[in-house]
């Protein structure tokens, strides 16, 4: 499959995971979140992310991720490449941080 290339509003992206930082799952059904892709408010429980990364909404993953079922020709999302593309960049972000955290304690002990 090829590598998708949507374009995420980083401002968004990095608001919608310090909300989730705050808040986590208590608010699911508050529309206090925006899509990360259409810059629409949505909530929680209408939308797909990785802790709020790469927050989508219902409507652009369907437009994004579209699956049609085979025998009844049914149209709903790819949930595997969603979930692919929402936790893609979490992993380069965490090596990133790590490799952040080390080099800080390696010039902490050379002082």
């Amino acid at each position: 499959m090829a590598k998708r290339k949507i374009k995420v509003h980083k401002s968004i992206d990095k608001a919608n995971m310090k909300q989730y930082e705050i808040n986590g799952i208590k608010r699911s059904d508050e529309y206090i979140y925006f899509c990360s892709v259409c810059k629409k408010i949505t909530c929680l429980d209408r939308s797909y992310s990785s802790k709020g990364h790469r927050l989508i909404c219902d409507r652009c993953a369907m437009i994004h991720f579209p699956k049609i079922d085979d025998d009844t020709h049914y149209r709903h999302i790819d949930y595997q490449a969603l979930l692919s593309w929402c936790t893609e960049d979490n992993q380069n972000q965490s090596e990133f941080a790590d490799a952040k955290q080390t080099e800080s304690n390696q010039s902490t002990k050379g002082d």
